[in-house]
């Protein structure tokens, strides 16, 4: 990667590794929100991730956006393939009509055909290829308009955060000289209102306690292929690390916990004796639920 790509585009703030950035002069801290409160995380461990082991700045990736956008050259070089570019960009698998995975699809935002590693869009009749990224503390958006000569990155260190995609919205409209869209409140709009009866009356639902104590759910629980959940107590609540990284963590129902993983739930299991042994959720899609083992003292 750096022989290739990042030292040919000149993406010196660009690296592979989580101990590689934690080097650099002056990086970005991850936070979450807990409690209406801003929680600084803790950065991950080195792995093999395709999904997130690459940290950059908003400079580097513009350069990135520049090669892509002019058939692969950089400052008179070519630094890419002209034909795998064309490639990537073009759709390779047809996919329902959702251009971002999570974003409902508009009368003017179509398509969602995917190509290598890009969603492909018409935003609002333009040509966008675009790709978001959601992990533990951190989100980005890289978006751009090959006919049109734009790209747009949006890099948010918090975790979930949707603001990626509407700053990127918001930004392409105004280069596109398009007509002013409400994106924040259209996708306000569109969340799920579960508190609300459909008669309008408010509705609350009570959540029913824990079946054990908070120091029967604490401890390392581990599956040998997604590896570790770490649960621990601090100020009388739970906490929870995927991989080292701090997760969402918050109470539901019983035993079931709101969590930052795929599927946004974990359940607790218990053996016959009642004890605590096991955490799982539906890490994969079409699956049985992936169950961490508690390890034994």
């Amino acid at each position: 990667m750096k022989e290739k790509i990042l030292d040919p585009l000149k993406m010196t703030n660009t690296s592979c590794l989580i101990s590689d950035l934690s080097k650099s002069a002056e990086y970005s801290l991850g936070y979450t929100v807990r409690n209406d409160s801003i929680v600084q995380g803790r950065e991950g461990t080195d792995g093999a991730n395709a999904a997130g082991s690459m940290n950059s700045s908003v400079n580097d990736m513009a350069k990135w956006l520049i090669a892509l956008i002019n058939d692969g050259r950089y400052e008179g070089k070519q630094i890419l393939s002209p034909g795998f570019i064309r490639e990537a960009t073009s759709p390779q698998m047809s996919a329902p009509s959702h251009p971002r995975p999570g974003l409902p699809a508009y009368p003017d935002i179509y398509f969602g055909d995917y190509g290598y590693g890009w969603n492909i869009a018409s935003y609002r009749g333009h040509y966008q290829v675009t790709h978001g990224g959601d992990l533990p503390l951190f989100s980005s958006t890289t978006s751009f308009f090959p006919t049109d000569s734009i790209g747009i990155v949006v890099l948010v260190n918090k975790f979930d955060a949707t603001v990626s995609e509407i700053i990127t919205d918001y930004i392409a409209d105004r280069m596109l000289s398009l007509p002013y869209k409400d994106w924040n409140g259209l996708i306000l709009a569109r969340q799920p209102k579960n508190n609300v009866a459909p008669t309008g009356i408010k509705q609350t639902v009570k959540a029913e306690p824990l079946t054990h104590s908070l120091d029967d759910y604490t401890g390392v629980y581990v599956h040998p292929a997604y590896g570790r959940i770490a649960i621990y107590k601090q100020n009388d609540s739970l906490f929870a690390t995927h991989n080292e990284a701090p997760i969402f963590f918050q109470h539901f129902n019983y035993d079931i916990f709101r969590a930052g993983v795929p599927g946004g739930r974990l359940q607790f299991g218990m053996n016959k004796d009642g004890k605590i042994v096991s955490v799982s959720g539906a890490l994969e899609p079409d699956v049985s639920d992936i169950i961490f083992l508690k390890r034994k003292n």
